[in-house]
């Protein structure tokens, strides 16, 4: 593994992997309350914000995501160069031992950067995609909130219909 894409992938795991669990938690245990019939507002509210406030961290991995590509062009690049002083090195090496040796340590280089931009763009790819979950997971927890509290709003309206039916009834008897 390289660095750039092991730094990349540990902001995923970290700020992406790590806050939806806490998140698909959070929402869980609201909605098993709301659903027992406990008052859930202070959490909801709570959960709510953590959700609008890790929303942000998608903009931070975006800006991070636009660094490291940017760092992948210069890669390509260097790589390019060190290719072309190979080839000097080459040409060199037929008449001085030492460019033979500084033609194996290009190889070397070229090795190494070549297996750090496979890495990066392996780590690139992912990106979007653990983007777009993140964004989902948020979505689809706050729309389980709602959908719990809008159950519990029409349970509670039941409730105080039949109530007021059976006072009716009572009433009239």
């Amino acid at each position: 593994m390289a660095i750039i894409g092991d730094k990349l992938r540990d902001l995923i795991s970290k700020e992406l992997d790590n806050n939806a669990k806490k998140v698909d938690h959070d929402c869980d245990c609201i909605v098993k309350d709301i659903r027992n019939g406990k008052d859930q507002g202070r959490n909801i509210q709570k959960t709510l914000k953590f959700i609008a406030d890790v929303a942000k961290v998608v903009a931070t991995i975006t800006i991070f995501l636009k660094t490291v590509k940017s760092i992948q062009e210069t890669i390509e690049a260097s790589k390019k160069a060190a290719q072309a002083a190979r080839k000097a090195g080459v040409i060199g090496s037929a008449l001085n031992p030492a460019a033979a040796a500084v033609g194996v340590a290009q190889e070397m280089i070229i090795k190494k950067v070549e297996e750090e931009e496979e890495d990066i763009k392996a780590a690139v790819n992912v990106t979007d995609p653990a983007i777009q979950t993140f964004t989902n997971t948020l979505t689809r927890n706050k729309d389980k909130i709602s959908k719990a509290l809008a159950d519990k709003a029409q349970s509670d309206a039941v409730a105080a219909d039949m109530k007021n039916m059976l006072n009716w009834y009572i009433y009239i008897k």
